[in-house]
Protein backbone atom coordinates (compact mmCIF):
# COMPACT_ATOMS: atom_id res chain seq x y z
CA UNK A 1 0.00 0.00 0.00
CA UNK A 2 1.64 3.50 -1.16
CA UNK A 3 1.42 5.91 1.72
CA UNK A 4 -1.03 8.34 -0.50
CA UNK A 5 -3.19 4.95 -0.65
CA UNK A 6 -2.83 4.54 3.05
CA UNK A 7 -3.35 7.96 4.20
CA UNK A 8 -6.72 8.23 2.28
CA UNK A 9 -7.71 4.78 3.61
CA UNK A 10 -6.79 6.13 7.44
CA UNK A 11 -8.89 9.55 6.82
CA UNK A 12 -11.86 7.71 5.34
CA UNK A 13 -12.12 4.78 8.16
CA UNK A 14 -11.78 7.26 10.46
CA UNK A 15 -14.82 9.97 9.27
CA UNK A 16 -16.80 6.61 8.67
CA UNK A 17 -16.57 5.48 12.04
CA UNK A 18 -17.31 9.04 12.91
CA UNK A 19 -20.37 9.31 10.73
CA UNK A 20 -21.42 5.94 12.36
CA UNK A 21 -21.12 7.40 16.01
CA UNK A 22 -23.25 10.46 14.54
CA UNK A 23 -25.62 8.71 13.16
CA UNK A 24 -26.31 6.02 15.50
CA UNK A 25 -26.25 8.51 18.36
CA UNK A 26 -29.19 9.86 16.95
CA UNK A 27 -31.04 6.96 17.45
CA UNK A 28 -32.18 6.41 21.26
CA UNK A 29 -32.40 2.69 20.93
CA UNK A 30 -28.72 2.14 19.66
CA UNK A 31 -27.19 5.23 21.44
CA UNK A 32 -26.83 3.41 24.90
CA UNK A 33 -25.44 0.45 23.13
CA UNK A 34 -22.63 2.25 20.90
CA UNK A 35 -19.42 3.65 22.86
CA UNK A 36 -16.84 5.46 20.50
CA UNK A 37 -13.66 6.55 22.03
CA UNK A 38 -10.59 8.85 20.93
CA UNK A 39 -7.14 9.46 22.33
CA UNK A 40 -4.24 11.26 20.92
CA UNK A 41 -0.80 11.21 22.22
CA UNK A 42 1.87 13.79 20.43
CA UNK A 43 6.12 13.26 21.34
CA UNK A 44 7.83 16.32 20.27
CA UNK A 45 11.58 16.43 20.80
CA UNK A 46 14.71 18.33 19.98
CA UNK A 47 17.98 15.64 19.66
CA UNK A 48 21.44 15.65 19.82
CA UNK A 49 23.48 12.59 17.95
CA UNK A 50 27.06 12.11 17.38
CA UNK A 51 29.08 9.22 16.42
CA UNK A 52 32.72 8.22 16.45
CA UNK A 53 33.01 5.85 14.08
CA UNK A 54 32.65 8.49 11.41
CA UNK A 55 33.13 11.77 13.14
CA UNK A 56 29.04 12.82 12.51
CA UNK A 57 27.19 15.02 14.42
CA UNK A 58 23.23 15.98 13.70
CA UNK A 59 21.39 18.12 15.92
CA UNK A 60 17.39 18.76 15.27
CA UNK A 61 14.10 19.09 16.36
CA UNK A 62 11.73 16.02 15.05
CA UNK A 63 7.74 14.56 15.62
CA UNK A 64 8.73 11.03 17.26
CA UNK A 65 5.04 10.03 17.52
CA UNK A 66 1.55 11.96 16.67
CA UNK A 67 -0.92 9.61 16.68
CA UNK A 68 -4.71 9.33 16.79
CA UNK A 69 -6.52 6.19 18.94
CA UNK A 70 -10.77 5.23 17.92
CA UNK A 71 -12.41 2.62 19.50
CA UNK A 72 -15.69 1.70 19.06
CA UNK A 73 -17.48 -0.92 20.76
CA UNK A 74 -20.62 -2.48 20.75
CA UNK A 75 -23.19 -3.46 23.87
CA UNK A 76 -19.18 -3.63 25.66
CA UNK A 77 -18.19 -6.56 23.70
CA UNK A 78 -17.94 -6.36 20.18
CA UNK A 79 -15.50 -3.69 18.72
CA UNK A 80 -12.75 -2.29 16.49
CA UNK A 81 -9.48 -0.19 17.07
CA UNK A 82 -7.70 1.59 14.91
CA UNK A 83 -4.46 3.47 15.57
CA UNK A 84 -2.87 5.76 12.77
CA UNK A 85 0.40 7.64 12.96
CA UNK A 86 1.23 11.15 11.26
CA UNK A 87 4.73 11.63 12.21
CA UNK A 88 6.29 10.87 8.96
CA UNK A 89 3.77 13.47 7.63
CA UNK A 90 1.97 10.81 6.08
CA UNK A 91 -0.97 8.94 7.92
CA UNK A 92 0.00 5.30 8.54
CA UNK A 93 -1.81 2.36 10.02
CA UNK A 94 0.05 1.27 13.82
CA UNK A 95 -3.06 -1.18 14.57
CA UNK A 96 -6.02 -2.49 12.92
CA UNK A 97 -8.45 -4.95 15.24
CA UNK A 98 -11.45 -6.22 15.58
CA UNK A 99 -12.27 -7.83 19.45
CA UNK A 100 -14.79 -9.23 21.18
CA UNK A 101 -15.20 -10.36 24.93
CA UNK A 102 -16.37 -13.56 25.49
CA UNK A 103 -16.65 -11.92 29.27
CA UNK A 104 -14.89 -10.17 31.69
CA UNK A 105 -11.78 -11.99 31.69
CA UNK A 106 -11.09 -13.38 28.06
CA UNK A 107 -10.99 -10.99 24.95
CA UNK A 108 -10.20 -11.89 20.81
CA UNK A 109 -8.50 -10.51 18.37
CA UNK A 110 -7.93 -10.55 14.42
CA UNK A 111 -6.17 -8.31 12.42
CA UNK A 112 -2.89 -6.39 12.62
CA UNK A 113 -1.78 -6.36 15.94
CA UNK A 114 1.18 -6.50 19.34
CA UNK A 115 0.80 -9.72 20.23
CA UNK A 116 2.39 -11.98 22.77
CA UNK A 117 6.44 -10.79 22.60
CA UNK A 118 8.65 -9.73 25.15
CA UNK A 119 7.64 -7.77 27.76
CA UNK A 120 10.02 -4.32 27.41
CA UNK A 121 9.19 -4.25 23.64
CA UNK A 122 5.48 -4.01 21.87
CA UNK A 123 3.68 -4.83 25.48
CA UNK A 124 5.11 -1.81 27.06
CA UNK A 125 3.29 1.47 25.78
CA UNK A 126 5.17 4.14 24.33
CA UNK A 127 4.40 6.90 26.11
CA UNK A 128 5.39 5.05 29.48
CA UNK A 129 8.96 4.06 28.48
CA UNK A 130 11.62 5.02 31.08
CA UNK A 131 13.60 7.09 28.59
CA UNK A 132 12.30 8.36 25.28
CA UNK A 133 12.48 4.78 23.29
CA UNK A 134 12.00 0.92 24.42
CA UNK A 135 14.54 -0.88 25.68
CA UNK A 136 17.06 -2.03 23.14
CA UNK A 137 17.22 -5.76 23.77
CA UNK A 138 13.48 -5.53 22.72
CA UNK A 139 14.59 -3.56 19.30
CA UNK A 140 17.13 -5.84 18.57
CA UNK A 141 14.57 -8.88 19.08
CA UNK A 142 12.28 -7.38 17.22
CA UNK A 143 14.68 -6.33 14.19
CA UNK A 144 15.81 -10.29 14.08
CA UNK A 145 11.91 -11.28 13.95
CA UNK A 146 8.81 -10.25 13.00
CA UNK A 147 10.27 -6.54 12.35
CA UNK A 148 10.89 -3.40 14.53
CA UNK A 149 7.02 -2.08 14.94
CA UNK A 150 6.79 -5.48 16.64
CA UNK A 151 3.03 -5.81 15.28
CA UNK A 152 1.81 -8.90 12.96
CA UNK A 153 -1.63 -10.03 11.31
CA UNK A 154 -2.90 -13.12 13.11
CA UNK A 155 -5.80 -14.03 15.73
CA UNK A 156 -4.79 -13.60 19.76
CA UNK A 157 -6.54 -14.54 23.13
CA UNK A 158 -6.35 -12.82 26.08
CA UNK A 159 -6.73 -13.84 30.18
CA UNK A 160 -6.77 -10.84 32.36
CA UNK A 161 -7.99 -11.39 35.63
CA UNK A 162 -6.06 -8.30 37.03
CA UNK A 163 -3.52 -10.60 38.59
CA UNK A 164 -2.76 -13.21 36.30
CA UNK A 165 -2.28 -12.56 32.49
CA UNK A 166 -2.08 -14.64 29.68
CA UNK A 167 -1.69 -14.25 26.39
CA UNK A 168 -1.56 -16.98 23.03
CA UNK A 169 -0.90 -15.31 19.57
CA UNK A 170 -1.14 -17.08 16.28
CA UNK A 171 0.42 -14.97 13.20
CA UNK A 172 2.08 -15.10 10.01
CA UNK A 173 5.15 -14.15 11.55
CA UNK A 174 6.97 -11.38 9.39
CA UNK A 175 4.97 -7.88 10.03
CA UNK A 176 4.84 -6.86 6.89
CA UNK A 177 2.24 -5.02 4.79
CA UNK A 178 3.59 -6.15 1.34
CA UNK A 179 1.03 -8.56 0.06
CA UNK A 180 3.64 -11.40 -1.07
CA UNK A 181 5.30 -11.35 2.37
CA UNK A 182 2.42 -11.25 5.39
CA UNK A 183 -0.43 -9.26 4.22
CA UNK A 184 -1.86 -12.65 2.46
CA UNK A 185 -5.32 -11.42 0.71
CA UNK A 186 -5.38 -12.95 -3.35
CA UNK A 187 -8.43 -13.56 -4.24
CA UNK A 188 -9.70 -16.36 -6.88
CA UNK A 189 -9.85 -14.26 -9.95
CA UNK A 190 -6.05 -13.11 -10.41
CA UNK A 191 -3.54 -14.94 -12.01
CA UNK A 192 -2.47 -16.91 -8.51
CA UNK A 193 -4.69 -17.20 -5.52
CA UNK A 194 -1.30 -18.06 -4.26
CA UNK A 195 0.52 -14.71 -5.05
CA UNK A 196 3.46 -17.16 -6.39
CA UNK A 197 4.94 -17.57 -3.10
CA UNK A 198 5.32 -21.03 -1.64
CA UNK A 199 5.17 -20.76 1.65
CA UNK A 200 3.09 -22.01 5.17
CA UNK A 201 5.28 -21.45 7.69
CA UNK A 202 4.15 -19.53 10.58
CA UNK A 203 4.14 -18.06 13.88
CA UNK A 204 2.85 -18.87 17.62
CA UNK A 205 3.78 -17.29 20.61
CA UNK A 206 2.75 -17.08 24.32
CA UNK A 207 3.08 -14.64 27.05
CA UNK A 208 2.33 -15.04 30.75
CA UNK A 209 2.95 -12.53 33.63
CA UNK A 210 1.57 -12.60 37.30
CA UNK A 211 1.13 -9.54 39.79
CA UNK A 212 1.94 -10.71 43.63
CA UNK A 213 -0.36 -9.44 45.80
CA UNK A 214 2.30 -9.61 48.82
CA UNK A 215 4.37 -7.01 47.43
CA UNK A 216 2.63 -4.29 45.22
CA UNK A 217 4.06 -3.29 41.91
CA UNK A 218 5.86 -6.79 41.72
CA UNK A 219 5.43 -8.62 38.55
CA UNK A 220 6.97 -12.09 36.68
CA UNK A 221 6.36 -13.22 33.85
CA UNK A 222 7.79 -14.15 30.60
CA UNK A 223 7.48 -15.53 26.58
CA UNK A 224 8.35 -18.01 24.36
CA UNK A 225 7.75 -18.44 20.50
CA UNK A 226 8.46 -19.93 17.40
CA UNK A 227 8.56 -18.37 14.33
CA UNK A 228 8.50 -20.48 11.03
CA UNK A 229 7.88 -17.75 8.30
CA UNK A 230 11.40 -17.55 7.04
CA UNK A 231 11.13 -13.59 6.74
CA UNK A 232 13.87 -11.91 5.18
CA UNK A 233 14.47 -10.16 8.83
CA UNK A 234 15.69 -13.53 9.41
CA UNK A 235 18.36 -13.69 6.32
CA UNK A 236 21.63 -13.63 7.04
CA UNK A 237 22.59 -11.64 3.58
CA UNK A 238 20.55 -9.25 1.98
CA UNK A 239 18.10 -10.99 -0.22
CA UNK A 240 19.61 -14.32 1.30
CA UNK A 241 16.81 -17.02 2.50
CA UNK A 242 15.79 -16.53 5.64
CA UNK A 243 15.29 -19.01 8.69
CA UNK A 244 13.22 -20.18 11.34
CA UNK A 245 13.73 -19.35 14.72
CA UNK A 246 12.52 -19.67 18.46
CA UNK A 247 13.05 -17.11 21.87
CA UNK A 248 11.91 -16.17 24.78
CA UNK A 249 12.02 -13.78 27.77
CA UNK A 250 11.46 -13.62 31.24
CA UNK A 251 11.09 -10.58 33.36
CA UNK A 252 10.90 -9.31 36.86
CA UNK A 253 9.51 -5.86 37.34
CA UNK A 254 8.84 -4.11 40.37
CA UNK A 255 7.00 -0.51 39.39
CA UNK A 256 6.59 -1.24 35.42
CA UNK A 257 5.49 2.46 34.85
CA UNK A 258 7.46 6.23 35.20
CA UNK A 259 6.34 7.82 38.90
CA UNK A 260 4.05 4.65 39.46
CA UNK A 261 6.15 4.43 42.95
CA UNK A 262 9.17 5.83 44.90
CA UNK A 263 11.27 3.39 43.78
CA UNK A 264 11.28 1.22 40.80
CA UNK A 265 13.48 -1.87 39.28
CA UNK A 266 13.37 -4.09 35.97
CA UNK A 267 15.21 -7.01 34.87
CA UNK A 268 14.86 -8.71 31.77
CA UNK A 269 16.59 -11.53 29.32
CA UNK A 270 15.99 -11.92 25.82
CA UNK A 271 17.21 -15.28 23.96
CA UNK A 272 16.78 -15.52 20.33
CA UNK A 273 17.76 -19.18 18.22
CA UNK A 274 17.78 -19.26 14.41
CA UNK A 275 17.86 -22.85 12.97
CA UNK A 276 21.24 -23.76 10.58
CA UNK A 277 21.01 -23.00 6.65
CA UNK A 278 23.62 -23.73 4.31
CA UNK A 279 24.89 -20.30 4.54
CA UNK A 280 25.36 -20.13 8.28
CA UNK A 281 25.41 -22.14 11.46
CA UNK A 282 22.90 -22.34 14.13
CA UNK A 283 23.21 -18.88 15.96
CA UNK A 284 21.93 -18.17 19.22
CA UNK A 285 21.52 -14.17 20.40
CA UNK A 286 21.30 -13.51 24.16
CA UNK A 287 20.52 -10.12 25.79
CA UNK A 288 19.60 -8.66 29.22
CA UNK A 289 18.31 -5.28 30.66
CA UNK A 290 18.75 -3.74 34.26
CA UNK A 291 16.59 -0.22 35.00
CA UNK A 292 16.51 1.59 38.03
CA UNK A 293 14.69 4.41 38.76
CA UNK A 294 14.04 7.06 41.92
CA UNK A 295 11.50 9.89 42.12
CA UNK A 296 13.26 12.86 43.21
CA UNK A 297 9.98 15.12 44.13
CA UNK A 298 6.41 14.11 43.18
CA UNK A 299 6.36 14.61 39.28
CA UNK A 300 10.18 14.05 38.82
CA UNK A 301 11.84 10.84 38.41
CA UNK A 302 15.58 10.00 37.50
CA UNK A 303 16.25 6.40 36.17
CA UNK A 304 19.19 4.75 34.88
CA UNK A 305 19.61 1.51 33.16
CA UNK A 306 22.47 -0.69 31.07
CA UNK A 307 21.59 -3.48 28.63
CA UNK A 308 23.82 -5.60 26.55
CA UNK A 309 23.04 -8.21 23.67
CA UNK A 310 25.23 -10.38 21.59
CA UNK A 311 24.06 -11.23 18.19
CA UNK A 312 25.62 -14.47 18.57
CA UNK A 313 27.34 -16.85 21.57
CA UNK A 314 30.61 -16.49 19.51
CA UNK A 315 30.59 -12.63 19.42
CA UNK A 316 31.11 -9.68 22.14
CA UNK A 317 27.88 -8.08 22.97
CA UNK A 318 26.82 -4.73 22.14
CA UNK A 319 26.59 -2.62 25.52
CA UNK A 320 23.48 0.43 26.04
CA UNK A 321 23.25 2.73 28.78
CA UNK A 322 20.66 4.86 29.71
CA UNK A 323 20.17 7.94 32.23
CA UNK A 324 16.79 10.03 31.62
CA UNK A 325 15.19 12.55 34.26
CA UNK A 326 11.18 12.27 33.85
CA UNK A 327 9.10 15.50 35.29
CA UNK A 328 5.19 15.29 34.76
CA UNK A 329 3.66 18.63 35.42
CA UNK A 330 0.03 16.65 35.15
CA UNK A 331 1.33 14.08 38.49
CA UNK A 332 1.79 17.12 40.24
CA UNK A 333 -2.00 17.74 39.52
CA UNK A 334 -3.09 14.49 40.85
CA UNK A 335 -3.32 12.93 37.00
CA UNK A 336 -1.29 9.96 35.16
CA UNK A 337 2.40 10.84 35.07
CA UNK A 338 2.47 10.23 31.45
CA UNK A 339 0.23 12.69 30.29
CA UNK A 340 2.24 15.99 30.31
CA UNK A 341 5.89 14.49 30.57
CA UNK A 342 9.14 16.25 29.57
CA UNK A 343 12.12 13.68 29.38
CA UNK A 344 15.89 14.80 29.33
CA UNK A 345 17.61 11.35 27.99
CA UNK A 346 21.17 9.92 26.85
CA UNK A 347 21.52 7.42 25.27
CA UNK A 348 25.10 5.72 24.78
CA UNK A 349 25.67 2.79 22.48
CA UNK A 350 28.98 1.00 22.04
CA UNK A 351 28.83 -1.73 19.66
CA UNK A 352 31.50 -4.85 20.16
CA UNK A 353 34.23 -5.06 17.04
CA UNK A 354 33.29 -2.22 15.20
CA UNK A 355 35.02 0.65 16.91
CA UNK A 356 33.85 4.22 18.15
CA UNK A 357 30.78 4.58 19.86
CA UNK A 358 27.35 6.48 19.55
CA UNK A 359 25.94 9.07 21.66
CA UNK A 360 22.34 10.69 21.57
CA UNK A 361 20.30 13.12 23.60
CA UNK A 362 17.09 14.07 23.78
CA UNK A 363 14.39 16.62 25.12
CA UNK A 364 11.31 15.26 24.36
CA UNK A 365 7.54 16.69 25.45
CA UNK A 366 4.72 14.55 25.51
CA UNK A 367 1.32 15.11 25.25
CA UNK A 368 -1.20 12.14 26.07
CA UNK A 369 -4.67 13.05 26.07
Amino acid sequence: MTPSCRRRYVFFLFFSLFAVKTVWSQDGGEAADLQFQWSTAVQVRYSYASSDRDSTEHAGFGLRRARLRGVMTYRQKLGIQVVADFSSGNASVVDFFAFYWLGPTVRLRAGYLVGAQPRGYGLTSSSVTDGVERGAIGERWARGGIGSAARDFGVDVLYDDGHTRLMAFLHNGDGSFATLRSNFREGITGLSPTGGVDRRGMAISGFADYKLDAIKGLELGGFAGYNGSRNPNTAVEDDGPGRTFTSFSAHVYWGATPGSQPVRLKGEVIGMRYASSRRAPQQRSFGYAVTAAVRLIEGAELAGGIERFAADSDLAADTYTLVSLNLSSSARRGLPFNRERLTLAYMHGAPAGRGGSEHLAVLQFQLAL
